[in-house]
C-alpha cells in the first residue's frame, strides 16, 4: 500500500512537471506560415511565427523563417515605394538573421533608396563577406563607387 501510494505521488509529479517537450504546436504554426507566405498574407505569416517562436525560442529554424517572412515584406514595401517601411522590415531581418546575405544586400538596397549611402556600403560589404561570389552585392558596390 505505501508503495503503490509513492507510485501514485510520483505519477502526479511527473504529469505536472514541465518537461519542454515539443507537442507540436511550434511546427504547425510554422507549417500555417508557409500557407500564408503562398498566399501573400505576409503580416499574418509573421504573427504566427513570432508566436511559435514565443512558445519555443530556441528554435533557430523559426528565427530564420521570420528572418526570411520580414525579407519578403521588406522587398514588397521598398518596391510599392514604402521604402522607410522596407528599410525597417529589413533591419528586422537581419537581426534576426544577420548570416543572410540576401537580407544584408536587400538592406543595402533599401538604404541606398533612402540615400544612405555609407550605410548601404557597409551592408553590401557584408553581403560580399558572407557570400564572396555575390555578384549583386559587387554590382551595388560598384554603382554606389566604393
Amino acid at each position: 500500500m505505501l508503495v503503490a501510494a509513492a507510485v501514485l505521488a510520483l505519477l502526479g509529479v511527473a504529469a505536472n512537471w514541465d518537461w519542454h517537450l515539443d507537442d507540436g504546436r511550434s511546427e504547425e504554426q510554422a507549417q500555417m506560415a508557409v500557407r500564408l507566405v503562398d498566399e501573400g498574407r505576409l503580416d499574418e505569416a509573421i504573427a504566427r511565427l513570432e508566436r511559435a517562436r514565443a512558445e519555443e525560442p530556441g528554435r533557430s529554424e523559426l528565427r530564420q523563417a521570420l528572418a526570411h517572412v520580414h525579407e519578403l515584406r521588406g522587398v514588397a514595401s521598398a518596391m510599392a515605394g514604402r521604402r522607410a517601411e522596407g528599410a525597417a522590415d529589413l533591419e528586422e531581418a537581419t537581426r534576426l538573421d544577420p548570416q543572410s546575405a540576401s537580407a544584408q544586400l536587400n538592406l543595402a538596397v533599401a538604404y541606398a533608396q533612402l540615400g544612405r549611402e555609407d550605410e548601404a556600403r557597409a551592408r553590401a560589404g557584408e553581403a560580399l563577406r558572407l557570400r564572396p561570389d555575390y555578384p549583386q552585392a559587387q554590382g551595388l558596390l560598384e554603382q554606389l563607387g566604393h
